[in-house]
């Protein structure tokens, strides 16, 4: 593989089964992932609550979902408890992506090149089987078994190690990592232990001149629905980008920055372009 992306998950779900069927798979870390449940359940729900920053009925509904959480999935068959990462989730992003209306070819491309970052499965592939939880990268929670503070820690090399292996016997000068993730949760792979010939790019998105973040986040699920669709391996491919308007900006672009610009007459409204001409050039 010479190009892979990662997304941050949503904290909306989704789990709702539709009429789209796909072959699902199991999360890489399930027994990493077993681990911090197993915190998480020792919490009562004043504590849940700190540790959301939450209402006592969010903290309560996740304290129920911690205590029926299903640790031996291939155990457990009962689909209506499970539903693909990438169906499942349901920000602005993955509405951006808007998995639901990928034929089959583009899934499996989405499945081999796509990953998500998690607070409690890590990385997942887009079919991964999840069930609904609550927990974000930058939470405060100590996992006593690894020794480890918070979940950066407790994630950061293994995150590294399973992006190295989606780049196995490419030559070095094709390893691209686009990164369409936050910074709270791209923070959570040890860049460190990536290999040193794997380049990572960065995806920038302004809306007359300036992120604005709710655009942004659905723009980084169009990006990485561009990405699949025209199967982008390059680094001029991923400049190429231009769903809903956006158009990459040389100027201000480095080599590890990729800056897209959209202006408001190239706004989508009702799924149109506005009519307003742009002013003539001199």
């Amino acid at each position: 593989m010479r190009l892979a992306f990662v997304l941050s998950p949503a904290k909306t779900l989704k789990m709702t089964r539709t009429n789209r069927r796909v072959e699902s798979t199991e999360p890489i870390f399930m027994h990493h992932t077993a681990e911090i449940v197993r915190v998480l359940r020792s919490l009562s729900i004043a504590k849940l609550k700190s540790l959301y920053n939450a209402s006592v009925s969010i903290a309560t509904l996740n304290h129920q979902r911690l205590q029926e959480f299903i640790i031996d999935t291939k155990e457990n068959a009962d689909i209506e408890r499970y539903k693909e990462a990438v169906l499942a989730f349901d920000g602005p992003a993955f509405r951006g992506l808007d998995a639901e209306t990928l034929d089959d070819i583009e899934m499996e491309y989405c499945q081999t090149h796509l990953r998500i970052l998690s607070g409690l499965y890590g990385l997942l592939r887009p079919l991964d089987k999840i069930q609904a939880y609550r927990l974000e990268m930058g939470q405060k929670l100590e996992i006593p078994t690894r020794r480890a503070k918070d979940l950066y820690s407790f994630w950061g090399s293994l995150l590294a190690e399973s992006i190295n292996a989606l780049y196995d016997g490419e030559a070095s000068e094709f390893k691209i990592l686009v990164n369409l993730a936050s910074k709270e949760y791209f923070r959570a792979v040890d860049t460190n232990a990536l290999d040193e010939d794997i380049r990572i790019v960065e995806c920038v998105f302004k809306d007359d001149g300036r992120v604005r973040t709710v655009y942004a986040k659905r723009a980084r699920g169009l990006m990485a629905r561009y990405l699949i669709q025209k199967r982008v391996e390059t680094m001029e491919g991923v400049q190429g980008f231009d769903l809903e308007g956006y158009r990459f900006n040389a100027k201000e672009s480095t080599e590890s920055i990729c800056v897209f610009h959209r202006s408001k007459c190239d706004m989508p409204v009702n799924g149109k372009k506005c009519n307003r001409k742009r002013p003539r050039e001199l």
